[in-house]
């Protein structure tokens, strides 16, 4: 089942309750996600992108939808989400600067 699309707007992200997520660019699986990932679709969701992937489930798996507004909204009440997030993604990014080196 497809979580989103890729070329599709974004206006919320995606934490990762259970389940394997493949991310599929231009056809190409690119990684797999679980609930150790924690989110879905960042990327996009931060930097106000159309989706750069489209995200499908392996069998079942449980996402929450979270609005931009209601993460905002989190930030502000607990401003370390946004170091956590911040975090995660200098991860991601460090490990595709490891898989295109």
């Amino acid at each position: 089942e497809s979580v989103f699309e890729q070329g599709a707007s974004s206006c919320s992200l995606n934490y990762i309750i259970s389940g394997t997520f493949d991310v599929i660019a231009h056809g190409k699986t690119g990684s797999t996600l679980t609930a150790a990932d924690i989110f879905l679709g960042e990327m996009s969701f931060l930097l106000n992108n159309r989706r750069s992937a489209t995200i499908v489930s392996r069998g079942r798996g449980v996402c929450i939808e979270i609005s931009k507004m209601a993460f905002i909204n989190a930030i502000k009440e607990r401003p370390h989400y946004g170091i956590f997030l911040a975090l995660l993604l200098a991860q991601r990014l460090d490990q595709l600067h490891e898989l295109t080196v």
